[in-house]
């Protein structure tokens, strides 16, 4: 059924569709790939008779090789293609037309359906087609997801792509049917009371709707944007147990449950009230349980980040105390001498009391500072560090008290059997806190307390220091939180790791559903995995060192014993700038910006956040004014000063159009169409495409979540990374960060989320970007890791064998150690210490 082509979804743009259904352009070189024949084609072709039908049957093998479907085509479209196959395949005998009958394609079309083993899209595959559609659709309600995965799933079976139109209707159909029981079952889980509450958010109060209010996001971890955020969670955490409860029988996806939060973020209160009533309940809904666990994230975000700086602002205090103690102690020295020659004057009368001789010394040196002399002396010039640290915390609690002890108010959190203690102890102390109360101690753990650390937060008499104590325990739920033995059951990150793994009866299932997102090497035993791995392993570490000793590696020498790495012997300096690009025109970026648009249609990505009911459209002179502004952070305000366009337009364009999901699709059109350039597979290493990712450091202008302070890079001021994934110089994705997260856990987010055409075969990075867990997850997933590592002798030394030529083969590195043996990061990750394999050149 086909419904009217105003109501179908535009979901391709023109350069889209003609990647997948648009007949192939050809270069020389594709010719030569796609046109190539295997020896059953070339026995098919030898069974034709005429040059009319080789021809045809030529011409269909490449460009079903090309885009997995037959096509349709007429003299003038192939002229070029037609000129290759005559002399390459007809001797150059003269093809007038390539039109054949019906009878004889049809017999060409089963003929390369058995050369590629892949069969038509029929009724009993259009109703897995459905399915599947209705199944992508319940994970995400955006049209090109829904369509990507179609594609895929054609593909993986082998299946002859349909007509764009049918997967239209079909995507639309299964959108629709997704929405409709959605709306029916919304209309059974939601009370009278809830939706009283959920209209409240649509409502005037006093000049500002209640979601507007409540879309406010912190800027930093300051005591009253920490306040405001609590505000927001305590007055929608009422709707969020509804949205929890609502949405789980509802089964939405994590994505789905993001996408509708979203579109809350974008429409106005007004446009929101003329929707339907269920949808509307839905969007809110879904933007109640995001923002809320978001909010979460937040405020412990912000717990953390506190006590880490009280805890080193008294760590830096007390240091600098003590060394001012010393100062204080080496220029007392002077005076300790002369107290020390009192006793050795004649002057003094033998009758004279003690008393004059103590006040004599007074007068040399103040008696709290001879007392320090004489600890300073007696106890070799140590001084109990702990003892003044934990002074300094002392003092640090006033400000602790007024920020954190929100906080603990309003978060809850749970724990393993392993954190039952700690668990009690933040209890109690969120109990008291809400009743305003000091700490109960005949309430409190006593067992947290480390033994070094008992004489510093018990008095004399057995009695604890509450304010010592509350501090002990915000140092340790910050560390449990950071490695993950506590969590947060209503946020998204910290909440608990099997939050994040599927359930029995799934994983029972592994077998048939692995096969189905492509992980078909998940299936085999990890033992299995590991023999043929470490077989792997032992192989290439003979011949990587063999090629060392025999002095072939040009990078790798071996120097009385020593693995030593070093430039190439054929290296040379590059010059600094290529003469290319002296001879090239320069202009304006708005020019570059349009002629790119010209070649690739990126500007096309810009889409209404209304979507296709919309029928305002992007004006591109003003789209790109507010992409200059953005990019070079200006600023739509100065923008519109140096320039014939009014903020109000920059505004209202950069509010509608320019958002996150536009900018990647964007990105996505330029990096495809530069992929498809000639040029691009002169950088891929022999048939492989390398790609790498990097994090880049900017300083921010204004606070934000993310953005932190680095000492290193930034001074005092804050910044945020922009983590990058790169191939052959085309920027995939990227990911903004903060610089206190580690870059190694968002590699495979970087992979896995391209939605470009470029698929990397290998992928690198830095030793910040490594960790065990990515080696296993990017195996899993078809990829090989290839870190590259600073230290290159650092990673093999403690495997090192001495090297001497006479000696059977040694190894640069010897094998893994019977026993596993285990060191934790500071990130709170077990590393294992396994063999580093490494490739020549």
């Amino acid at each position: 059924i086909f419904l009217p082509q105003s109501d179908r979804l535009q979901i391709l743009s023109a350069d889209e569709y003609e990647q997948l259904w648009g007949l192939p352009r050809f270069s020389q070189d594709d010719r030569d790939l796609f046109f190539s024949l295997t020896p059953r084609e070339e026995q098919a072709l030898g069974g034709l008779r005429t040059p009319r039908t080789k021809a045809h049957f030529l011409m269909q093998v490449g460009y079903f090789r090309a885009r997995q479907r037959f096509l349709r085509f007429d003299l003038d479209d192939v002229q070029g293609d037609l000129e290759y196959l005559r002399r390459r395949y007809l001797e150059d005998v003269d093809v007038p037309d390539v039109m054949v009958t019906e009878h004889t394609r049809k017999h060409h079309v089963e003929l390369i359906l058995d050369l590629f083993g892949y069969e038509l899209c029929e009724r009993d595959v259009r109703v897995q087609l459905e399915e599947r559609a209705l199944s992508a659709a319940r994970i995400s309600s955006r049209p090109v997801y829904v369509l990507r995965d179609l594609v895929d799933f054609m593909r993986q079976n082998r299946i002859v792509m349909p007509g764009y139109t049918y997967l239209q209707d079909l995507v639309r159909r299964a959108l629709r049917f997704e929405r409709d029981r959605l709306s029916g079952t919304l209309t059974k889980l939601i009370s009278t009371t809830d939706a009283r509450l959920l209209n409240r958010l649509l409502k005037d109060d006093r000049g500002l709707h209640a979601i507007t209010a409540i879309k406010h996001q912190p800027r930093d971890f300051s005591h009253n944007q920490i306040l405001a955020e609590i505000e927001r969670g305590q007055r929608i955490r009422a709707l969020f147990d509804v949205a929890k409860r609502v949405l789980d029988r509802a089964g939405l996806s994590t994505e789905t449950v993001r996408y509708y939060a979203s579109l809350v973020d974008h429409y106005t209160v007004y446009k929101l009230k003329r929707m339907g009533k269920e949808m509307v309940y839905l969007y809110l809904l879904c933007f109640i349980q995001d923002r809320y666990q978001r909010l979460n994230d937040h405020l412990l975000t912000a717990f953390c980040v506190l006590v880490a700086r009280y805890g080193d602002e008294a760590s830096l205090a007390a240091k600098e105390e003590i060394l001012r103690h010393k100062i204080e102690a080496n220029e007392d020295l002077n005076q300790g001498a002369k107290i020390l020659a009192l006793f050795l004057d004649s002057s003094i009368p033998d009758k004279t009391p003690f008393a004059e001789v103590r006040r004599r010394a007074n007068v040399l040196l103040a008696p709290d500072r001879l007392a320090r002399l004489c600890r300073h002396l007696v106890e070799d010039a140590g001084i109990d560090e702990a003892a003044c640290e934990w002074e300094q915390i002392d003092a640090v609690m006033i400000k602790a008290k007024r920020n954190i002890r929100p906080l603990i108010r309003f978060l809850e959190l749970c724990g393993t059997s392993a954190t039952e203690t700690l668990i009690s102890a933040f209890t109690a102390m969120s109990q008291a806190f809400k009743a305003s109360l000091q700490l109960p101690v005949q309430d409190l753990p006593i067992g947290l307390i480390p033994h070094r650390a008992g004489p510093y937060l018990l008095g004399d008499d057995g009695e604890l220091r509450r304010d010592r104590y509350e501090f002990l325990i915000y140092r340790q739920l910050r560390e449990r939180l950071e490695a993950g033995d506590l969590f947060c059951p209503d946020s998204s990150r910290y909440r608990r790791f099997e939050d994040d793994l599927v359930d029995d009866e799934t994983f029972q299932r592994r077998d048939k559903l692995l096969p189905k997102i492509g992980l078909v090497a998940a299936r085999q035993s990890i033992r299995d995995q590991l023999d043929a791995l470490r077989r792997e392993f032992e192989e290439r570490f003979e011949r990587v060192n063999q090629r060392i000793l025999d002095g072939k590696n040009a990078f790798v020498r071996v120097r009385q014993g020593q693995t030593v790495w070093e430039q190439g012997r054929h290296a040379q300096e590059s010059p600094q700038q290529e003469p290319f690009f002296d001879t090239t025109e320069r202009i304006d970026i708005d020019n570059l910006l349009l002629l790119v648009d010209q070649r690739t249609g990126f500007m096309a990505a810009f889409e209404h956040v209304l979507g296709r009911y919309q029928r305002q459209k992007a004006t591109k002179p003003v789209t790109i004014a507010c992409l200059m502004a953005y990019a070079t952070n200006i600023g739509l305000h100065r923008m519109a000063e140096i320039s014939n366009i009014t903020y109000q337009q920059l505004s209202t364009t950069a509010n509608n159009f320019i958002r996150l999901e536009t900018l990647r699709e964007a990105n996505d059109r330029i990096a495809n169409a530069t992929a498809r350039l000639a040029i691009f597979r002169h950088y891929n290493i022999g048939e492989a495409v390398h790609s790498s990712s990097d994090g880049q450091r900017f300083e921010a202008a204004i606070s934000t979540i993310n953005a932190r302070h680095s000492t290193k890079y930034f001074g005092l001021k804050k910044g945020v990374v922009a983590y990058t994934l790169l191939a052959n110089h085309i920027p995939l994705n990227a990911r903004i960060i903060g610089t206190n997260e580690h870059e190694s856990h968002f590699v495979f987010d970087a992979l896995f989320n391209n939605a470009t055409d470029v698929q990397p075969d290998l992928h690198s990075t830095d030793t910040h970007g490594t960790n065990q867990v990515n080696f296993a997850l990017l195996h899993l997933f078809g990829y090989r890791f290839a870190p590259r590592y600073r230290d290159f002798r650092g990673k093999v030394d403690h495997r090192a064998l001495q090297l001497r030529a006479p000696q059977p083969l040694p190894r640069l590195c010897a094998q893994a150690d019977t026993q596993d043996q285990r060191k934790s990061d500071r990130f709170g990750m077990a590393q294992h210490r396994e063999d580093i394999a490494v490739s020549g050149p």
